[in-house]
């Protein structure tokens, strides 16, 4: 969306920024902070009604692209983008009148690049306000059609429909054949648009435009000045705008169709005589061929994934995944699959599953006991980085009432945190395979079909130490981990390929520091194939 403001005047009168009026080029009083009283509501009206555009963050309201201030011999436009970049640069962070009228000035005398102002003041050579109008609707129309829409030009006069909210909001659920994309606002300032300027106006934006310039009033009689562009922007973030407009408008003139997808070449006919009797209609030419868009549905349905194959960064994770046997691709679980948008029907086959959707780690559930609050929250905020996928595709409870018990047999993978009087009631309940991390005691049973529990060690991530940890070398964790276990953690991380975690199960286990102060995360990496564990 775009506004024009005309601050022309009278005929034959309009800004002038050399100084050759009476009043002299604009000034800024450096007491006020404002323009002098000789300039008072020329383009001071002006700046003000590009202030309104303004908005907190990305410094303009995210559908304002272009401000044009024309009149009969100075004109700026504005991309605004760009101006607010270059403001920031500048470090500007709020517009006052200061700041536009005094970078106008500075722009036009010293011709500052990179400022997202185009001036021209009407002097020899020099564009008019009809070639800006005439180069921003052309690249209005541009940029509709290569959008697959419309543009159109509204201009806010007296003797037209009313923009209501009743009669705005009754367009939502009618028939508009417009789509529009890109909208110019026209404006006039205290002294309104002369019929000789409105008439060039409409003449050169008929040349560009789909529909004919539409006229529109507001409610009150409010046609000029930043209060009616203000109503304008009330209409538009409610979402009322753009459907009254495109309701209004009526028909374009030519149907536009999105330029995303070019149409493919029709094909070459046997003898140019007999091309303009085969010539296709205009619908079939323009509506895409079927069987390019099948060719294309194949090549993405079939390209098949494959994995890096590239040398593994030394360490216990990637030594045991170059030993473990590569388990084969499953489906994801039931929980995730819903979660997918499903394909329609004849689409093609589905993508083969990679190891991230399949894998064996979902498919063991874990539960962490412990008699602290405090190491079981810090159990699970560490899993969060680690269960597949990277995230807790899971349900982390941090003790486990009476009555939850009964998740430890649910189908689906998940990690509890559980207090340590409940896991002989646990392990009764639990299905083969459930792992059992007991974060006071740094131990990890595998509960077998046979009720028996299989001991596993640990591994140390510290780079250059590669060393198995029994379960009595770790004294029980404290009551209050320390704050930095995240940062621990992360440093224990970086020397491990995130390609390993995609078939190992990886479970934190805390224990105290040397000093007994800090509390250090140890990884346990095992894979599982169906008859034992490796």
């Amino acid at each position: 969306m775009g506004v024009l403001y005309w601050g022309g005047g009278l005929e034959g009168q309009g800004w002038d920024l050399s100084g050759r009026l009476p009043g002299g080029f604009p000034r800024i009083d450096r007491y006020s902070d404002a323009l002098l009283d000789s300039w008072k509501g020329r383009m001071e009206n002006a700046q003000v009604t590009l202030r309104m555009c303004a908005s907190e963050g990305p410094g303009f309201k995210r559908y304002m692209k272009h401000f044009m201030m024309l009149s009969s011999q100075a004109c700026v436009e504005f991309r605004l983008r760009q101006y607010h970049r270059y403001n920031t640069l500048c470090r500007r962070k709020v517009l006052t009148e200061r700041q536009v009228i005094g970078g106008i000035l500075e722009t036009w005398h010293k011709g500052t690049p990179n400022s997202g102002m185009r001036i021209s003041n009407g002097g020899p050579g020099e564009p008019g306000f009809l070639a800006f109008l005439n180069r921003r609707a052309r690249r209005y129309r541009a940029q509709a059609r290569r959008l697959g829409g419309h543009f159109a030009a509204v201009i806010l006069e007296g003797g037209h429909p009313e923009l209501k909210f009743v009669a705005a909001a009754k367009t939502l659920s009618a028939e508009r054949p417009a789509n529009l994309k890109r909208v110019l606002l026209i404006l006039g300032g205290p002294d309104g648009i002369s019929d000789t300027i409105r008439q060039q106006l409409r003449t050169t934006l008929e040349e560009h435009t789909d529909f004919p310039v539409l006229g529109i009033a507001l409610p009150g009689g409010i046609l000029h000045s930043y209060y009616a562009l203000a109503t304008v922007f009330v209409f538009h973030d409610q979402g009322l705008l753009i459907p009254y407009l495109e309701f209004q408008v009526g028909k374009p003139r030519e149907v536009v169709k999105s330029k995303a997808r070019p149409p493919a070449r029709p094909e070459t006919p046997e003898s140019p005589a007999e091309a303009p009797a085969e010539a296709p209609s205009q619908e079939t030419t323009e509506a895409p061929p079927k069987p390019r868009d099948e060719a294309q549905n194949k090549d993405k349905t079939e390209r098949p994934e494959v994995a890096p194959k590239g040398p593994l960064p030394p360490g216990p994770v990637n030594a045991l995944w170059a030993f473990a046997p590569k388990p084969p691709p499953c489906p994801p679980p039931a929980h995730l699959l819903a979660q997918r948008p499903q394909q329609p029907a004849g689409a093609g086959a589905q993508r083969p599953e990679s190891t991230v959707n399949g894998g064996l780690l979902p498919k063991v559930p874990g539960l962490g006991p412990s008699e602290g609050m405090s190491a079981l929250c810090a159990f699970g905020e560490i899993l969060v980085g680690l269960i597949w996928p990277l995230r807790p595709a899971a349900v982390y409870v941090p003790l486990l009432p009476d009555a939850l018990v009964d998740f430890c047999g649910a189908p689906l993978p998940f990690v509890l945190g559980i207090s340590s009087e409940m896991v002989q009631r646990a392990e009764a309940i639990c299905e083969p395979q459930t792992m059992f991390v007991d974060i006071d005691s740094g131990e990890i049973r595998v509960v077998q079909e046979n009720s028996m529990s299989a001991m596993l060690g640990f591994c140390s991530t510290r780079p250059g130490e590669h060393r198995l940890v029994g379960p009595k070398s770790r004294p029980a964790a404290p009551d209050r981990p320390h704050k930095k276990l995240l940062r621990r953690l992360d440093l224990a991380l970086r020397g491990i390929d995130f390609e390993a975690f995609l078939v190992a199960l990886l479970f934190v286990v805390i224990g105290e520091d040397e000093d007994g102060v800090l509390v250090e995360p140890v990884i346990l990496a095992a894979s599982f194939t169906q008859a034992n564990v490796v």
